[in-house]
């Protein structure tokens, strides 16, 4: 996984997901940091400085892909879809803050698969994460989410 900051800075690392619930991301070094949700919190652990930051899940934009079942339909929070050259991008806004940013959603077409995201904060900057090497049906151990853990 690499993400791309709206300066254009890089940083590397990688990405689990078990859904429902489950993601982490854990960033190489120089940026010792690891993002994690679990069950109703997520949060961000700063491994050098051994300090972390808990937030309710539902203030994390992906909380998205973390329900059971996923409905991008649900509530309006789909604002656009655009289709083009074998890529679908989903644009979303969580509906109960339109305001708050916007995710999105970018996938392949065939085979349909989440390729990349697009974060946008409400001051209109923006960081992509894509994915890469992606191996689905590993068995992750769950304690990989927990953010004690780390």
């Amino acid at each position: 996984m690499s993400q791309q900051s709206s300066d254009g800075h890089v940083s590397e690392g990688i990405f689990y997901l078990s859904r429902p619930g489950r993601l982490r991301f854990e960033y190489f070094d120089p940026v010792p940091i690891t993002l994690f949700a679990e069950g109703t919190r997520a949060g961000i652990v700063n491994r050098t400085k051994q300090t972390m930051t808990v937030i309710p899940v539902g203030q994390v934009p992906l909380h998205i892909l973390l329900r059971d079942p996923v409905d991008l339909g649900r509530d309006g929070m789909v604002r656009s879809v655009e289709v083009e050259g074998g890529l679908a991008r989903v644009r979303m806004v969580d509906p109960g803050r339109p305001d708050a940013g916007a995710i999105t959603m970018v996938f392949s077409t065939g085979p349909v698969e989440l390729r990349d995201w697009i974060i946008t904060d409400d001051h209109g900057r923006s960081s992509r994460i894509s994915l890469r090497n992606l191996r689905r049906g590993v068995v992750i151990d769950p304690r990989q989410f927990i953010g004690a853990r780390n």
